[in-house]
């Protein structure tokens, strides 16, 4: 989908309109709020076509960028929650499923669950509640700790993650 909206939105939109009027197709119009929302969406799902793309590696390990991955979007879409946005509900639903699904990822990283999204709805969860994946992440040259940037616990909170990950 994300694929499909960038491809519309970057139309000429002129042409678009001159092609749709030529054909009797003016409902099919975009008025510039309705462009201006699908870029906004565009924005929104830009991160999930990334981490998308990242985790899908055929011919790569993929395994160390589940945290970081699931990481930097928990905060993107945190900080698009403090934000005002059209598509507001889409980002807390975006932000529950990804707290739901990563629970014990999140847990293990010592992060609460934001007060905004709903309470936890254990049917969706799936099971990473052991070190594993933290590992992976320390271990790959990639990523090493430069991860935990995206951490929002203080010093402290990151040298003693830094430590269990250690053993």
């Amino acid at each position: 989908m994300y694929r499909q909206l960038c491809a519309i939105i970057n139309l000429d939109q002129s042409k678009l309109g001159n092609v749709f009027r030529q054909s009797n197709h003016e409902n099919l119009l975009m008025s510039s709020k309705e462009i201006q929302h699908l870029r906004e969406l565009i924005s929104i799902l830009e991160r999930f076509s990334e981490a998308t793309d990242i985790t899908q590696g055929e011919k790569m390990i993929t395994i160390s960028c589940v945290v970081p991955t699931n990481l930097l979007l928990a905060k993107t879409l945190s900080d698009m929650m403090g934000q005002q946005t059209t598509f507001m509900v889409l980002v807390r639903n975006l932000l529950q499923g990804l707290h739901d699904r990563f629970h014990d990822i999140f847990v293990s990283l010592g992060l609460p669950r934001p007060s905004e999204i709903a309470p936890l709805d254990r049917c969706r969860i799936l099971k990473f509640d052991d070190n594993l994946l933290m590992m992976a992440t320390a271990l790959d040259p990639a990523f090493g700790y430069h991860w935990l940037q995206d951490h929002p616990g203080d010093v402290e909170a990151k040298q003693q993650l830094r430590l269990r990950i250690n053993g």
